[in-house]
């Protein structure tokens, strides 16, 4: 199912790493020292009680064992959109896109008080803010028809987030709506967020300290790539052929747009390799990431 997930490991995505270890360790802990009901987004605890560390914490740790199964895979699968986006602006969208997502959780609990009394606790708003610019920006590749109904990659990526929603559905649609709704709004690039990005201090600390903990070497792959080809002719054919036509020249290799280049590279692979690999199959871009996985 993830044979299609961008290049193994965490390269190139070390805040995505570090979201996944802490969320899993908070969830094991959580259940371990039964200190699962700290989690849960209560609006009264919050304004009552005077909680208001539960605005945070509820984006740290999953309370069921099926919810950090989905949703740890999903954090794996989606760090994709790191890659994409560059450590610097995927933290900036991932501080706006929570920070969002808690604000609608928390209108939308006064709101429906008392038929909504509290968020599902987890990394909702990381999860589907992310789905969100996954959906938009990831092409679909390894088309195929069941019944008449088109799928691709990414449908296995949405049935995962359907079986999250599905481990606690009255109280998780809340996080991941929000979530969504998040994501949209920095899709629209809303009071120009999406150039935002955190003082130089910060970016300084997290570079010398935090980056070198948590950096992932670059997955060994083969450096000759296969390409799909079509069958090999027969020896006989191939002769006559080169008979007929012995000063055809070579086609030669085709342009690429940069676009597709860059995609390529923000989904994990090594420039030259994407460079070539697209020049070898005329461009086509699915061609491409089946010969490059």
């Amino acid at each position: 199912m993830l044979a299609h997930a961008p290049a193994a490991g965490f390269y190139n995505a070390p805040l995505s790493k570090f979201t996944l270890t802490g969320v899993a360790t908070c969830s094991v802990a959580a259940s371990v020292f039964h200190l699962r009901h700290w989690f849960p987004l209560h609006l009264s605890l919050v304004v009552a009680g005077a909680q208001v560390q539960r605005l945070v914490v509820s984006h740290c740790a999953f309370t069921s064992s099926s919810e950090l199964l989905f949703g740890g895979v999903l954090l794996y699968y989606l760090r994709g959109i790191e890659r994409l986006y560059g450590t610097r602006k995927f933290a900036v969208f991932v501080t706006v896109t929570s920070t969002l997502a808690t604000l609608l959780n928390v209108s939308i609990l006064v709101l429906l008080r008392g038929f909504v009394n509290w968020a599902a606790p987890g990394p909702y708003a990381w999860i589907f803010a992310n789905l969100f610019i996954y959906h938009e920006r990831v092409p679909e590749t390894d088309k195929f028809e069941i019944l008449g109904i088109r799928f691709s990659q990414k449908s296995f990526v949405y049935l995962l987030a359907v079986q999250l929603l599905a481990a606690d559905w009255s109280h998780s649609w809340l996080p991941a709506l929000s979530g969504l709704v998040a994501g949209a709004v920095w899709a629209t690039d809303l009071f120009g967020m999406q150039s935002w990005r955190f003082p130089r201090a910060i970016e300084k600390f997290a570079t010398r300290y935090l980056a070198p903990l948590l950096q992932s070497p670059l997955p060994e792959r083969s450096t000759n790539p296969e390409v799909p080809r079509p069958p090999a002719r027969s020896t006989a054919a191939s002769s006559a052929a080169t008979t007929m036509a012995p000063n055809v020249p070579a086609m030669p290799e085709q342009p690429v747009h940069q676009d597709s280049i860059e995609l390529l590279v923000a989904m994990g692979f090594d420039r030259e390799r994407a460079t070539t690999v697209l020049r070898r199959v005329g461009g086509d871009m699915e061609r491409a990431v089946q010969a490059l996985l």
